[in-house]
């Protein structure tokens, strides 16, 4: 049966307690701390997920979101993020959505170029969340490669303006 936010944290607590060097169970707490606003007790429980797993690229930059929420710098968990997920495009995306909303648009740009080589299978979702940080002719000048021109096209014709698909 279906298991309320309060019965997985009790899970997810117990499961800690019986393999305490199990690093996902603080990484999946911490998830349920930041998605309920609790953004300080989360970030304890990703520093402690680091602390088990320190090339966890997801830990890092989740804790730099639970840090960026408590109006603290989250550059450095940002690098880290990037050092040690550097191959995972979620962690690239999460980390260039957080660059974008610290006004950082230059470490965005490169995060999310290198994001898009990974999302190969939703590109229409990854050009509307971009075309939602920026203008769509700033995503074709400065993010999208003269490889992903194809997708971008198809996008650019259902999503922005016939200007946009003809300069595509």
């Amino acid at each position: 049966g279906f298991m309320g936010a309060g019965g997985a944290t009790a899970g997810l607590e117990s499961a800690a307690r019986w393999s305490p060097l199990n690093w996902r169970y603080s990484y999946r707490l911490g998830r349920l701390d930041r998605a309920v606003g609790r953004n300080e007790q989360a970030a304890e429980r990703f520093r402690h997920a680091i602390e088990l797993y320190p090339g966890c690229g997801h830990c890092w930059v989740a804790l730099a979101e639970a840090r960026a929420a408590q109006g603290l710098d989250p550059r450095a968990e940002l690098e880290r993020a990037v050092a040690h997920g550097s191959a995972t495009t979620t962690v690239r995306t999460r980390t260039a959505v957080l660059y974008a909303r610290l006004g950082q648009r230059d470490e965005a740009v490169r995060e999310f170029s290198a994001a898009l080589g990974g999302h190969r299978k939703d590109r229409r979702g990854f050009y509307d969340q971009l075309a939602a940080l920026y203008p769509a002719d700033f995503v074709l000048d400065e993010i999208v490669e003269d490889i992903d021109l194809p997708s971008f096209f198809s996008w650019a014709r259902s999503r922005a303006t016939p200007q946009l698909s003809a300069r595509t």
